[in-house]
């Protein structure tokens, strides 16, 4: 998330032609001009909505099974990873929104940890 902050939405760089309306270069000392505060900003949603997600995907699984729930999360995790894409320079507001689309799925983590443990456990029974 570094990375894609500092080099893609570019927050330092930000014109007033850009989307937000900014001028970052022009002396503005807006949280919306600093990497770092753009970072921590996505972050802190990010973590949030994984947060909130977390209850929700364990009711997927109690409904769906926990082998559909993780295909349902996969496919989701990879959806939402795909969206970033769409992000361009100076777009701090649609990089904060899809950062909390993001965490929802990440709220679904515990999945990848109880598969693992299932095939663990089936490797075991089978040899």
């Amino acid at each position: 998330m570094t990375f894609y902050v500092r080099y893609i939405v570019e927050p330092e760089y930000t014109t007033v032609d850009d989307p937000e309306g900014l001028d970052c270069v022009g002396g503005n000392k807006s949280w919306k001009c600093n990497s770092t505060m753009v970072l921590g900003a996505v972050v802190v949603v990010l973590l949030v909505c994984a947060a909130l997600g977390t209850p929700i995907w364990l009711q997927i699984a109690k409904r769906l099974g926990k082998r559909r729930t993780w295909l349902l999360w996969s496919c989701f995790m990879a959806f939402t990873n795909i969206l970033f894409y769409f992000v361009g320079k100076g777009d701090v507001t649609k990089a904060l929104i899809l950062g909390g689309i993001n965490g929802l799925p990440m709220g679904a983590k515990f999945l990848a940890d109880a598969i693992l443990s299932d095939i663990i456990d089936y490797d075991e029974f089978r040899t």
